[in-house]
């Protein structure tokens, strides 16, 4: 819209500036066409020149403020919150969960995708980014993902910049992170950790003989 309105305003533009060149030429010019009522809306008045310029100068303005307006309709006001998934249930077959999503950003709606998490060769597929033409997402309902599937989904609000995408696969995988470490670390690390130990050994075998000692000092007062 803001593109079209552009488009419009530079050929209005261009059109004005020529018919105003062109009164000039003739001894006119723009003062003439609003300037000294007897040129413009006296003995003038039916002149083709004028009346365009006044109405090229009209589509000017009107142009002008309209581009303005939806310029300002058009900046996002605020950040919309991510998407939240949580498995709310499972079925006994682990086939399936239902998944519950949320935003924080009150008024927002989301919108969602399922792409199949592996293809047949065992690597992940790319997921399909949503908009607001992909499935909607109904809170009454919630979402059913079928095992082997990964749900992505963006919130969506109008004037709002869109939230990122967020992903959950059924079932979810824990994938183990591997950690090379050098061999002097590890060994050093090993050495803290079993002085540790050793620290909390004697202070266990210290509690335990005071414990002791107080109690035969309290059988000793009770005899006596």
């Amino acid at each position: 819209m803001l593109s079209f309105l552009g488009i419009l305003l530079v050929i209005v533009s261009l059109l004005l500036i020529g018919i105003v060149l062109i009164q000039k030429g003739r001894g006119g010019g723009l003062s003439g066409a609003f300037g000294g009522g007897s040129q413009a809306f006296g003995t003038r008045t039916g002149d083709a020149l004028t009346w365009a310029t006044i109405v090229l100068t009209v589509l000017f303005l009107g142009l002008t403020i309209s581009m303005t307006l939806v310029a300002r309709a058009s900046v996002p006001t605020g950040d919309v919150a991510p998407v939240t998934a949580k498995i709310v249930s499972e079925t006994k077959e682990k086939s399936s969960a239902t998944i519950e999503l949320t935003s924080l950003t009150l008024g927002a709606n989301i919108y969602y995708t399922k792409t199949k998490t592996l293809n047949k060769d065992g690597k992940k597929n790319p997921l399909k980014d949503p908009t607001e033409k992909s499935e909607s997402y109904d809170r009454k309902k919630r979402v059913k993902l079928q095992t082997g599937y990964t749900l992505n989904a963006r919130a969506f609000r109008k004037r709002w910049a869109t939230s990122e995408a967020t992903a959950i696969s059924y079932p979810v995988v824990v994938e183990a992170v591997e950690v090379e470490t050098d061999d002097a670390e590890a060994t050093e690390t090993t050495k803290i950790v079993e002085a540790a130990k050793a620290e909390a050994a004697k202070g266990v075998e210290e509690v335990k003989a005071e414990a002791v000692e107080a109690t035969e000092a309290a059988a000793d007062a009770t005899s006596n």
